[in-house]
């Protein structure tokens, strides 16, 4: 199970803040699946972690399980920034502060406008049937694991990994993975 520091806290409740100001119904699936695309996209764009959680191959897509445990735990590490409420049977979320930008860097600010002004708008369905695309990490990790099928039958969650690497050059996948074990490494040790 994924760990993060106080900071990376700040910075995951941050995000989310960013997200239920800028996304349409911001519901906890689709809150998962903007993460997921924000990680991604830093990931194979600028080979680094936006929070280095690990993304696991789920029935609905990527999740971020630690996310996904706190909301239905009732957010203990997100308490302090987002207020959550039922709707229609789901869980939405909704900020409780402001967002502080200070917690990202220019190239994560400019991940996270793009991906919110691109999906922002999608339902949560919308994004698990673009996030189940052929080309996806998610469906090759969920093919070559000969899960497509177990899905299909109605399992929901798997401990399978999502690997970025798969989709980039020997040395960007080496400079990605020695920055995502540094970062990795201090939410480990930064834990309290």
């Amino acid at each position: 199970m994924d760990r993060l520091s106080k900071d990376n806290q700040k910075k995951l409740g941050n995000a989310i803040i960013f997200l239920a100001e800028r996304c349409a119904d911001l519901s906890k699936t689709k809150m998962l699946k903007l993460l997921y695309l924000i990680e991604e996209r830093c990931a194979l764009s600028y080979q680094m972690p936006f929070l280095g959680l690990s993304y696991k191959v789920w029935q609905a897509g990527p999740v971020a399980d630690l996310v996904y445990d706190d909301i239905c735990n009732e957010a203990p590490i997100l308490k302090p920034y987002v207020h959550l409420f039922m709707k229609n049977n789901c869980i939405y979320i909704a900020p409780i502060k402001d967002f502080d930008e200070d917690e990202f860097s220019e190239i994560e600010l400019k991940v996270m406008c793009e991906i919110a002004e691109e999906y922002g708008n999608r339902s949560a369905k919308e994004l698990v049937k673009i996030l189940h695309t052929p080309d996806s990490l998610w469906y090759q990790e969920a093919k070559a694991n000969g899960l497509l099928e177990s899905f299909r039958q109605g399992k929901r969650a798997s401990s399978r990994e999502i690997d970025f690497t798969k989709k980039m050059g020997p040395n960007d996948a080496a400079y990605y993975s020695e920055l995502l074990s540094d970062l990795r490494a201090s939410n480990h040790y930064g834990h309290v």
